[in-house]
């Protein structure tokens, strides 16, 4: 019977030694595995891993609109508070609530950051984000597991190692240049057409991820932590792509009444003064690093009188 056992173990060892090789030849090469099919939260998770972020006083959270138009040099120098920018692209407001459910008991914020415009209630979700959360926190230490796990294809991971290094060469819409905060500033120059769709709003998920946004304002409620919910300027020409001019005001007062039901701190800067000409715009959504600063200046002096000494 032990010889059995040990035969059997030794041919387990033989079929797994070589996968386990070429896993580690991988990593070593920089061919890392694939944790989601986001390019973008991949990429955050590696830069939140690399600055060991283990507590944060502020957290930062959302879509591109968070990731690329929080300026952290204004957070930081405004509020001195501790602070990560956790936001990556296209997330919803369903992967948010997924997110903070999973990193406000590990990251203890007492303030919660997000940025937000009708982007971020458009599709539904990224359901390999949500696996990846769901993985145990043990086994997230292990890059190697994400190769089996996700058993992508030689071919997929290459690609996804030149997208990245593509992206962290320069600060356009498709930037990877995060900051040490997380965040990334963009230049004013865009790539042609960047962010400039027509896409309908509402859609047929955007009920859904409003309850998603109810959702999460009142689990941070519960968690006694202050959700601060900025709506973001957006270029005027978005606007005119609207079947009725009254949805943008429909889904700002949607989102207002949400937040205030919940205990939050709600920001509207959609049509500010400051925003009413393309000057501090890249596209339709996203600003440049002086509109970044600009905006977040504006956050920063109405939130501030509600931070606690």
């Amino acid at each position: 019977m032990f010889k059995k056992v040990c035969s059997l173990l030794l041919s387990l060892a033989a079929i797994v030694a070589p996968v386990v090789c070429l896993f580690a030849f991988l990593l070593k090469l920089g061919y890392e595995p694939l944790l989601t099919n986001s390019v973008s939260f991949d990429a955050k998770i590696d830069h939140f891993r690399q600055h060991h972020i283990k507590q944060v006083d502020i957290l930062a959270i959302g879509s591109s609109m968070t990731v690329d138009n929080i300026n952290s040099k204004v957070i930081t120098d405004s509020l001195s508070r501790s602070y990560y920018n956790l936001a990556s692209w296209g997330l919803q407001m369903s992967d948010l609530k997924n997110l903070l459910e999973y990193y406000t008991p590990r990251l203890k914020p007492r303030y919660v950051i997000i940025a937000s415009s009708t982007r971020d209630f458009e599709s539904g979700g990224n359901a390999s984000i949500k696996e990846y959360l769901d993985v145990p926190d043990f086994l997230k230490q292990f890059k190697g597991y994400f190769y089996y796990k996700n058993f992508n294809s030689l071919p997929a991971i290459a690609d996804r190692k030149k997208m990245v290094n593509a992206f962290r060469k320069y600060n356009i819409y498709t930037s990877l240049m995060f900051d040490n905060y997380g965040a990334i500033l963009l230049s004013k120059t865009a790539a042609p057409g960047a962010g400039n769709v027509k896409i309908l709003f509402p859609t047929a998920y955007t009920n859904s991820q409003y309850r998603s946004l109810d959702s999460l304002a009142r689990f941070l409620n519960q968690q006694n932590v202050k959700l601060i919910f900025v709506q973001q300027p957006v270029r005027k020409d978005y606007e005119q792509f609207l079947n009725n001019p009254n949805i943008s005001l429909q889904h700002t007062s949607k989102c207002e009444a949400i937040v205030k039901k919940n205990n939050g701190i709600y920001v509207n800067l959609a049509h500010i003064p400051e925003f009413a000409t393309d000057t501090f715009f890249v596209d339709q959504h996203h600003l440049s690093a002086q509109g970044s600063a600009i905006a977040t200046r504006k956050i920063a002096t109405i939130i501030k009188p509600y931070f606690k000494k």
